[in-house]
C-alpha cells in the first residue's frame, strides 16, 4: 500500500486549506493509499469529517511519523522544511501546493525548483509569483476543484429567487444588511461562516438554495451543480457568473479580484434580482466549463503524471540548502509548543472508546468546548464499544442535563470518577472527571456546562458571605439559608495528603485525599450539621494542622486560626 504524508497548519475548522487537505486525504484512502496528515493542532468540528483510516498527527505526536513515504503532499512551507531538514523524512515524490498569493506561510520553499512538482491555485497567483521573483516555468496550476461524487444530483433552477445562501468567513457589512432587505421581499437568506451558521458546506447544502453568494471553492461547486452563483465578498466581486466572465473570474480563483466591483446593500439586492434571469440562460455553458477546468479526478491524474517525471534527489537537496538544517525547525517547534500551551488553557471533552475497557489516547476523540451547550454525535460503529467520557479537563465546572443516547442518566447508575453530585448537577472535582458507559454501538451526547466558581462568587459576594484567609487563600462560601452548606475552594499553596472536615464533636464529616488542589478550581461541598466546622490538613500520618474554624451560629464573626504555609 502506497504511503502519503500530507501537511497543513491546522486540521480543526472549516477554512479553505483545512477542508481541502481533508477532502484530498479522504480521496487517497478511498483509493487504497495509507495517509498521514501532519499539523500543528487538530480538533473539532473538522476532525469529524476525516476518514477513520487517516492518521492526523500533531506536533506533540511527531515521533509517530514514518521515516519514509512514497509521496509528500504539502501545504504551508515551514512544515515541509521541518519534515525534510529537521525530521529528515524522505519521500520518492514531493508535491508542494500553495493555496494563496498573500498568506505568509503559503509562500514557496527556497528549494521549490528541486521538488517533484510545485503548484499554485490560479493564473492570478502565478502572475504574483512572477512579480515576487519566482521562475514560473516550474509552476503547475492546481485550481479549486469539484469531485465527481459531488455531482450525483444537479440543481433544478426556479423562475424566481426564493432562497439565497451566503458562504463567507469574512462577510462584508453590505452583505450582512441584504438579509433584512431580501426577507422583506419574501426571499430567505442564510449566512454560513465563522460568525454565523458554522457547518461544513457541501453539495447537499447548496442544492437547497436558488442563488449562492460567495467566493472561491464554493463558487466552483455551485457552478458545477448548476446553481446561479454571485461572486462577492470583502474584495468586492464579479457579480453573477455567466459565459462572458467565467474564464476571467476563474483565472482569479473566483475571488472577486477580477472586477473588484463594490456595491451598497441596495445595489447588491437590485443586481441579484435583475441579473438572475440572464444568469439562468448560461447555466449549462458554465457547467460544461466546470467539468473541463476543475474536475478533481482530471486535475489530480495530471498532477501525479507530472510528479512522476522528477523523483527527489536528496543528496543534491541537502547539499544546496544546508543552512535549512539549522533554520527549518524554528517555525514548527515554536508554534507547536505555543499551541500546546494555548490548548492547556482551553476546555475539552474527551471521549475514549474501546472494545474491552482498555482505553488509550490513540483511541479517543477530543472536542474543544466553546459553547455553554456541548453536543457530540458519533457515527454508528460496526460493533458495541465501551466509552469513557471525560466531561471536562478542569476542576470546578458544573455539568447539567447530561443526556447520553437520548436518555437522562442518573449518575449513581454509572461508573464515575472525580464527580460530585450537587442537587441535580455534577461538579468536576479534579482535572480528569469521567463517566463510563458500556456496550453502545453509537454515542450521542449533550450537556450544559458552566464555571461553578463564578456561580458561587456571583451569588455570594453581594451577600457578604465570602471570607478570604489571605495567608492560605482558602475561600469559603456559605450557601443556602434553610439547608446551609459550606463550599471550600482550596489554593495550590496547600499541598497536603488529606483534608479532614470535623464538627464540634470532633467527628469526621468528610475527608478528601490525593487531589491536586488549584486556586479557585477544586471544590468541596459539605452539609453544615453542627454549630462549628473545623477544616484540618493532614500532611503525614500523625500531624494535623487547623486551616480554619467556621462558627455557624455567629455568621458575621467568623473566627480563623491561621497556619504558616
Amino acid at each position: 500500500m502506497k504511503k502519503i504524508l500530507m501537511t497543513n497548519a491546522y486540521i480543526k475548522n472549516y477554512t479553505g486549506s483545512e477542508v481541502d487537505t481533508v477532502s484530498i486525504a479522504n480521496y487517497f484512502v478511498e483509493n487504497g493509499y495509507c495517509v498521514d496528515i501532519f499539523t500543528l493542532d487538530k480538533g473539532y468540528p473538522l476532525l469529524k469529517s476525516v476518514d477513520h483510516r487517516v492518521r492526523v498527527i500533531d506536533y506533540l505526536e511527531n515521533e509517530e511519523l514514518n521515516d519514509r513515504y512514497d509521496y509528500i503532499w504539502a501545504h504551508h512551507y515551514p512544515f515541509l522544511d521541518f519534515l525534510l531538514f529537521d525530521k529528515k523524512i524522505k519521500a520518492t515524490y514531493i508535491h508542494y501546493l500553495s493555496l494563496s498569493s498573500y498568506a505568509n506561510y503559503e509562500a514557496y520553499p527556497d528549494y521549490y525548483q528541486s521538488l517533484s512538482l510545485v503548484s499554485t491555485l490560479s493564473y492570478e497567483a502565478k502572475e504574483q509569483n512572477r512579480i515576487e521573483g519566482y521562475d514560473n516555468k516550474y509552476f503547475n496550476i492546481f485550481p479549486n476543484y469539484i469531485m465527481e461524487k459531488e455531482l450525483k444530483v444537479l440543481h433544478n433552477a426556479k423562475n424566481k429567487i426564493e432562497s439565497i445562501c451566503v458562504v463567507s468567513n469574512h462577510v462584508p457589512n453590505e452583505v450582512e444588511r441584504i438579509k433584512a432587505i431580501f426577507e422583506k421581499k419574501g426571499i430567505s437568506v442564510d449566512i454560513y461562516g465563522k460568525k454565523h451558521i458554522y457547518k461544513l458546506v457541501s453539495a447537499d447544502l447548496l442544492l437547497q438554495y436558488d442563488v449562492i453568494i460567495s467566493i472561491g471553492k464554493t463558487i466552483n461547486l455551485g457552478i458545477a451543480l448548476g446553481i446561479p452563483c454571485y461572486v462577492y465578498d470583502h474584495f468586492g466581486g464579479d457579480g453573477y457568473i455567466t459565459k462572458k466572465n467565467i474564464n476571467n473570474s476563474f483565472k482569479f480563483n473566483f475571488s472577486g479580484r477580477y472586477s473588484r466591483c463594490k456595491y451598497s446593500d441596495i445595489e447588491l439586492v437590485e443586481n441579484i434580482i435583475q441579473g438572475y434571469g440572464e444568469c439562468l440562460k448560461d447555466i449549462e455553458e458554465c457547467q460544461k466549463f466546470a467539468k473541463e477546468h476543475f474536475l478533481f479526478e482530471t486535475i489530480i491524474n495530471k498532477a501525479f503524471e507530472n510528479m512522476h517525471k522528477q523523483p527527489m534527489d536528496y543528496e543534491k537537496l541537502y547539499q544546496n540548502y544546508n543552512l535549512l538544517f539549522r533554520k527549518s525547525p524554528l517555525f514548527v517547534r515554536e508554534n507547536g509548543i505555543r499551541q500546546n500551551l494555548i490548548n492547556k488553557g482551553k476546555l475539552f471533552l474527551q471521549i475514549y472508546y474501546a472494545k474491552d475497557g482498555n482505553y488509550s489516547e490513540k483511541e479517543s476523540i477530543k472536542v474543544e468546548i466553546i459553547d455553554k451547550t456541548v453536543k457530540f454525535n458519533s457515527k454508528k460503529f460496526s460493533r458495541s464499544l465501551n466509552f469513557r467520557i471525560d466531561l471536562v479537563n478542569r476542576a470546578g465546572y458544573k455539568i447539567d442535563n447530561l443526556i447520553i443516547n437520548g436518555e437522562s442518566n442518573s449518575i449513581d447508575k454509572l461508573t464515575t470518577s472525580g464527580l460530585l453530585t450537587v442537587s441535580k448537577s455534577l461538579i468536576s472535582m479534579n482535572d480528569d472527571p469521567w463517566v463510563e458507559i458500556k456496550n453502545l454501538n453509537y454515542l450521542e451526547l449533550s450537556f450544559n456546562i458552566s464555571d461553578y466558581n463564578d456561580e458561587i462568587r456571583n451569588s455570594y459576594y453581594s451577600a457578604n458571605y465570602l471570607k478570604v484567609n489571605d495567608l492560605v487563600h482558602a475561600e469559603k462560601y456559605v450557601k443556602g439559608f434553610f439547608k446551609p452548606k459550606l463550599v471550600i475552594i482550596i489554593s495550590d499553596k496547600i499541598q497536603p495528603d488529606m483534608f479532614i472536615i470535623k464538627n464540634d464533636k470532633a467527628e469526621v464529616l468528610q475527608a478528601f485525599c490525593n487531589y491536586n488542589f488549584k486556586t479557585n478550581q477544586t471544590i468541596i461541598e459539605i452539609p453544615i450539621n453542627s454549630n462549628c466546622i473545623r477544616c484540618f490538613s493532614k500532611v503525614d500520618m500523625n500531624e494535623e494542622k487547623l486551616i480554619f474554624e467556621y462558627n455557624w451560629s455567629r455568621l458575621k464573626k467568623i473566627r480563623r486560626r491561621l497556619f504558616s504555609t
